[in-house]
């Protein structure tokens, strides 16, 4: 979790449309992790606004692969819904 906090602080673009009117929100962005940790079929599932949409999308799908998820010892493929804020502070 640390690592994903990391990249998002590192990598996230806040669109600068909303910024100059301090429109803060969340983009959720639904995803799969296969059982190799590859990441596909991204969607905005819901946002507060276009703009957060297209940036959490673009942040999302720059992602490196994940840890795949175990399920009684054996990696197995599983859907995530990643939740993307958008704050000034």
């Amino acid at each position: 979790m640390d690592g994903l906090i990391s990249f998002f602080q590192e990598n996230i673009t806040y669109p600068e449309a909303l910024k100059s009117d301090s429109i803060e929100g969340k983009a959720f962005i639904k995803f799969n992790v296969s059982e190799t940790g590859e990441l596909s079929d991204f969607k905005v599932v819901k946002s507060d606004h276009e703009l957060f949409s297209k940036a959490g999308l673009e942040i999302a799908q720059a992602m490196p692969n994940w840890e795949p998820a175990e399920s009684n010892g054996k990696k197995v493929a599983m859907e995530m819904t990643l939740p993307i804020a958008f704050s000034l502070k």
